[in-house]
């Protein structure tokens, strides 16, 4: 096909995508230590959107290996225009958060493409990591994966420079799904948590779990280490180097 006629072709279907009533974005997610992909759908209605987990494929299968459905009930999360609701998991233990999108973006002079778009490279740091996100203004939408949005289009692909965790654009299309304002509504019927008081819950937590483990401990055994993967760093000592010993 002449190259002309593709890029033509593709801006058709971008307008299409653009000016449907809700637009589905399908992302993978690559997180630290990179065995397996996780995948997700970017709902957008509007000025509001909802994040939703799919499931996950382990690397290294066959080109037959099929995405595996989230085996526990679903996490809520959606995106107002100014605020972030949703739903985290606590040892166990679900609680509701509100919090605020990534901000502090610095746009960058620099042009690359991804998945057949032509993106521009923007940069931020979001609780205790560093972020390279690259992002297209053929699709003027302000979204992105997760807690990131609010560049002058959509995000292609947002990666940590310290290669712990990478988002990528996977497949764009409408969408056929109910109000998302409305379902935002119901949700926050619930009563919230300010990401500042969940911080505290979170590190009295594990707090609490690892005197629980240095309690059941061996007297005589060697010492061990408890770490979590986040990508929020919440507790820097849980989460970098090798963890904390109990």
């Amino acid at each position: 096909m002449n190259k002309y006629l593709y890029v033509i072709l593709i801006s058709f279907f971008l307008h299409g995508l653009v000016n449907a009533q809700q637009l589905k974005v399908e992302y993978k997610l690559n997180i630290f230590p990179h065995t397996y992909i996780s995948y997700f759908d970017l709902v957008i209605d509007d000025s509001h959107s909802k994040w939703v987990y799919k499931g996950y494929e382990e690397l290294g299968e066959d080109e037959e290996s099929t995405i595996q459905a989230p085996s526990s009930r679903q996490i809520q999360f959606y995106s107002s225009a100014d605020a972030i609701y949703y739903e985290e998991r606590l040892l166990g233990r679900f609680m509701k958060v509100q919090d605020q999108a990534v901000g502090n973006w610095q746009l960058l002079v620099e042009y690359d493409t991804i998945n057949g778009l032509s993106c521009r490279y923007a940069t931020t740091n979001f609780r205790g990591r560093d972020y390279r996100a690259c992002y297209s203004t053929e699709i003027p939408i302000s979204q992105g994966p997760w807690k990131f949005k609010g560049l002058p289009g959509l995000i292609i692909q947002i990666k940590s420079t310290d290669d712990f965790v990478e988002y990528t654009l996977n497949s764009l299309s409408a969408s056929d799904e109910e109000n998302i304002e409305k379902e935002l509504k119901n949700f926050q019927k619930e009563e919230f948590r300010s990401f500042a008081e969940f911080e505290k819950v979170f590190i009295n937590a594990y707090d609490k779990y690892i005197d629980y483990l240095r309690s059941n401990k061996d007297p005589e055994s060697l010492g061990s280490f408890y770490k979590i993967g986040q990508i929020e760093i919440i507790y820097p000592e849980l989460q970098t180097e090798q963890g904390i010993e109990y």
